[in-house]
């Protein structure tokens, strides 16, 4: 009897392991099948950007072409990243006219939050009565602040709306650029790309909107713009002042009116 009940426990601990070393088999499966999806890539997000100009009409200004040649995003996790390298020109003017979107870059990102754009402009050229002219600019490299979530499966859109009016000088016979830029970005938006020089963007969450301007030393900062009165060196630097004396001939009348010689090109 004794025998039986010694086999009986004997049993039942042989029961009981294999019940344990089931459990931990599961537990150990289970963990396994956690650590897989932990380690599972997600899927792109898709990341389209614009270009506009909604700025007022510019005089005898009849196109501000702009060419960039690489746009660039920025996170902590990866530094900066080229994220487009084909180079596009916009006439901006002829944007304002449309009142359309260009299409800038349509790409596919892993998911990730970005701090930063840079543009890179190879040149800006000016067309008004007296023909075509190189403007110069204080940087060629528009590096803006602002936020970008890229998420699986779903579409960002940046917009780069050029407001030209507020972004043109004229220094010593000499076209200045100083980008104003009007940015918005935002997430699980809707971007139809059908027609790349008038796409439409809508919907999303806003994650950026501001309006920045570029200064004499080439920065892009909320609120910036170059001031009244400016020259340019012999070595093509760019300076300037608020409170220059004004020659004799200089008539102003309001802070949008145009200056001869060194002035912000105004309507």
């Amino acid at each position: 009897m004794k025998q039986k009940t010694m086999k009986q426990r004997i049993g039942f601990i042989g029961q009981l392991s294999a019940a344990i070393s089931a459990i931990f088999l599961l537990i150990m499966m289970t963990a396994c099948t956690t650590q897989v999806t932990q380690i599972t890539i997600p899927a792109d997000g898709r990341v389209v950007m614009a270009v506009t100009d909604a700025s007022a009409d510019m005089n005898n200004i009849t196109s501000i072409k702009l060419t960039i040649d690489k746009v660039s995003f920025h996170s902590d996790a990866n530094g900066w990243v080229d994220v487009s390298t084909l180079q596009h020109t916009y006439d901006l003017l002829a944007l304002k006219k449309s009142a359309s979107n260009s299409l800038l870059a349509d790409l596919s990102l892993a998911p990730a939050r970005y701090d930063q754009m840079m543009l890179d402009v190879s040149s800006v050229t000016i067309t008004d009565a007296s023909g075509i002219h190189a403007a110069k600019m204080p940087s060629n490299t528009l590096r803006l602040n602002g936020e970008i979530v890229v998420l699986s499966n779903k579409t960002s859109t940046v917009s780069f709306d050029f407001i030209a009016d507020q972004s043109l000088y004229l220094a010593d016979g000499q076209y200045i650029f100083a980008p104003v830029i009007q940015l918005e970005s935002r997430t699980d938006g809707v971007a139809d790309t059908a027609q790349s020089d008038n796409i439409r963007l809508s919907g999303g969450t806003v994650q950026t909107s501001s309006r920045v301007g570029m200064d004499t030393l080439g920065n892009l900062v909320v609120g910036g713009s170059l001031p009244p009165y400016l020259q340019i060196d012999e070595n093509g630097t760019i300076s300037g002042t608020e409170n220059a004396l004004i020659p004799q001939n200089m008539t102003i009348s309001g802070p949008n009116t145009t200056f001869d010689p060194n002035s912000r090109i105004a309507s």
